[in-house]
């Protein structure tokens, strides 16, 4: 039963290459055409990480799923935010977002 389980290891180990994300290589194009680092940042609101993190602990009693993360809400677009930049080939729209004490922040687009 060891054996099989470690033979069954080992080959998922290996093949697990095979079947991961393609990557396209490639330099950004903000690199590549050498622009600023300096970019318009825009500061979401504070999230109470300590109050959610007491909501989810009421919440693990019950048979629900985890919380993913907090919608904020914006209305960043290409008209009110960022800065357009020409690039070989075309234009470039930069933004950068930040959430002080964020784990990570994750976009959801309504028109794109």
């Amino acid at each position: 039963m060891y054996k099989t389980f470690v033979k069954i290891t080992l080959i998922t180990m290996l093949l697990t290459p095979l079947f991961s994300q393609v990557s396209s290589g490639g330099v950004p194009k903000s690199i590549q055409a050498g622009l600023s680092t300096v970019v318009p940042s825009v500061i979401l609101p504070h999230v109470d990480k300590e109050l959610l993190l007491a909501e989810d602990k009421i919440e693990m009693a019950k048979d629900v799923p985890y919380r993913f993360g907090t919608p904020i809400e914006v209305q960043y677009n290409l008209h009110n935010s960022g800065v357009w930049e020409d690039v070989t080939g075309g234009r470039l729209w930069r933004l950068s977002i930040k959430s002080d004490d964020a784990y990570s922040i994750n976009l959801l687009y309504d028109r794109f």
